[in-house]
């Protein structure tokens, strides 16, 4: 069984989202170490960017390699994701398409957007 983290979001002390990290990939690759397999924001909490600053302190704080994939008719995650994924990495990653899914594949470091919140 791979390792599982889930982190609970709060905004003011009240919940406003959740997000679930394993090391499932979806394009059984052996060399991911961290996939975002769930990921929440609270509609009365999206655009205000608790999404991208969870995002950024995810991957400094889990460096590796990392895929996060979306669903073909998720246009809004796949929004969501790749403007996250390309300004966290300067554009430094790969996608790939499934039958189903969208892929984004990337390294992360903490030298990447230190103070990018």
């Amino acid at each position: 069984m791979k390792a599982e983290s889930h982190i609970c979001l709060k905004v003011n002390n009240k919940l406003a989202g959740f997000v679930l990290v394993n090391s499932v990939s979806c394009l059984n690759r052996k060399d991911i170490t961290h996939s975002i397999a769930e990921f929440f924001i609270m509609r009365k909490w999206r655009r205000k960017g608790i999404g991208k600053a969870t995002a950024f302190e995810l991957f400094n704080k889990l460096p590796g390699k990392w895929e996060v994939s979306q669903e073909r008719k998720n246009k809004n995650a796949q929004i969501f994701w790749r403007s996250i994924i390309n300004e966290y990495t300067q554009g430094s990653y790969e996608e790939f398409k499934t039958d189903d899914k969208f892929v984004q594949i990337f390294k992360s470091s903490s030298i990447y957007n230190k103070g990018a919140t």
